[in-house]
């Protein structure tokens, strides 16, 4: 298992978060606590689908005149300009919510794929 998976697998394990076939690309979000948004920064969490081209992203912004928000996208074929899907959330609560129905799709929709595409149904 790679570093990247340890990380995913820690990070299951510990908040219940099911990532399914996607790979942790880059992690330094904290489900557990929500920190000052000094701390934060706009790549929070990376998760990538590798047959079906798609990225479960999380970031978070906060525009000059808000608190700020996370902000959640399903991008497919690095298409960031035209997300699958796009949700906006504040609270952590929230977050881990949206953040795993994000995962179930983007798993369901690898899944199709892998069916699909001889070698990566393994």
């Amino acid at each position: 298992m790679g570093p990247s998976q340890d990380i995913g697998k820690a990070m299951s394990e510990n908040l219940s978060m099911n990532f399914g076939l996607g790979k942790i690309r880059h992690n330094e979000l904290n489900l557990v606590q929500q920190v000052a948004d000094l701390d934060l920064s706009d790549d929070l969490l990376q998760v990538e689908y590798e047959a079906s081209e798609l990225i479960v992203d999380v970031g978070w912004h906060k525009p000059a005149d808000s608190e700020g928000e996370y902000l959640l996208l399903l991008v497919r074929s690095c298409d960031w300009d035209n997300p699958v899907d796009e949700k906006r959330v504040s609270s952590l609560e929230d977050l881990r919510r949206e953040l795993q129905a994000f995962l179930t799709r983007a798993n369901e929709l690898e899944l199709a794929a892998r069916r699909n595409v001889p070698g990566l149904d393994d």
